[in-house]
């Protein structure tokens, strides 16, 4: 074991931490000793899960930022706020996502379930790179889903025939492309980028939506073994990749709900098609290096 790697001197950043597993790995990072960002929509929310932090943990070093991921405008000014204020930044955990029953649009023009759960982290985490690599050894942990497996990539934007199952699921299966993609365009820099797959957490506003659903039965491959867990049982593999000093001996992989490296779907694996994502993906972000993945 690697023990160079010590998260009692890391600033974690948590994205949709205020509830679920993001609170879950917040606290859970907080009680190994990092300096933790939450960050998440509502305030009142915010202030309440830094304060059962801080006095679950005795970790006074938790802090939160507002912002509404599913706007562009607020993933930039949070990003501005991170690299303003907080001069390290060795762990980013991509955990913000959302599903929406009707297809809605957001105040960009873009679906609403891929802008928050696929473009949203794809953007903080690019206009964060600089300070991530500049802290570097860090890493990048993006939450995925049991979902991708049965997806695949077709209009990103959901306009035809909308499904709420498939909008989640192709943004996961997107999320997990450019996850692939960009530990590829990052390998030597002493940034890790792997992903956690939590499982099914039942307590999650989320996962209320589904279990017990013959939908969902009936409309998802879930691999052997999947189990429903609590939001703190789920939270293991985001924790895991954060804090592990395991984790500086790999990057681009997928970690199950144990904790164990496993493969995703094979279309997670189509090198071209991440390619494809990342250029459709740079372009409804307006990202400026659109090119970074492919140099």
């Amino acid at each position: 074991m690697d023990a160079s790697w010590d998260i009692r001197e890391k600033t974690v950043v948590v994205t949709g931490g205020t509830g679920g597993i993001g609170y879950e790995t917040a606290r859970g990072l907080a009680a190994l000793g990092a300096t933790v960002v939450v960050v998440g929509r509502s305030a009142p929310r915010g202030a309440g899960a830094v304060s059962r932090i801080q006095q679950q943990t005795g970790n006074v070093a938790c802090s939160f930022v507002q912002a509404n991921l599913s706007d562009l405008a607020e993933v930039r000014r949070l990003a501005a706020h991170i690299a303003t204020h907080y001069p390290r930044l060795q762990v980013l955990v991509n955990n913000v996502g959302a599903r929406y029953a009707q297809r809605e649009e957001t105040i960009d023009g873009l679906e609403a379930t891929l802008a928050t759960t696929h473009l949203s982290p794809f953007l903080l985490t690019n206009l964060l790179l600089p300070l991530l690599e500049a802290s570097a050894p860090a890493r990048i942990v993006n939450v995925g889903s049991y979902t991708h497996r049965s997806a695949h990539i077709g209009d990103l934007q959901s306009k035809n025939d909308y499904d709420e199952l498939q909008a989640y699921a192709q943004a996961k299966l997107a999320n997990l492309l450019t996850s692939y993609e960009l530990a590829r365009c990052l390998h030597g820099t002493g940034i890790r980028v792997n992903v956690a797959d939590p499982g099914i957490a039942s307590d999650t506003e989320l996962a209320k939506k589904s279990i017990g659903t013959r939908r969902l039965i009936d409309r998802l491959t879930i691999a052997i073994g999947s189990r429903v867990f609590t939001s703190k049982r789920a939270a293991k593999s985001s924790i895991y990749l954060a804090s592990s000093p395991d984790v500086e001996h790999f990057t681009g992989k997928y970690v199950d709900s144990r904790c164990r490296i496993v493969p995703s779907s094979p279309a997670s694996y189509d090198q071209a098609m991440a390619e494809k994502v990342w250029a459709m993906s740079a372009e409804l972000t307006g990202l400026e290096n659109r090119s970074l993945a492919g140099s």
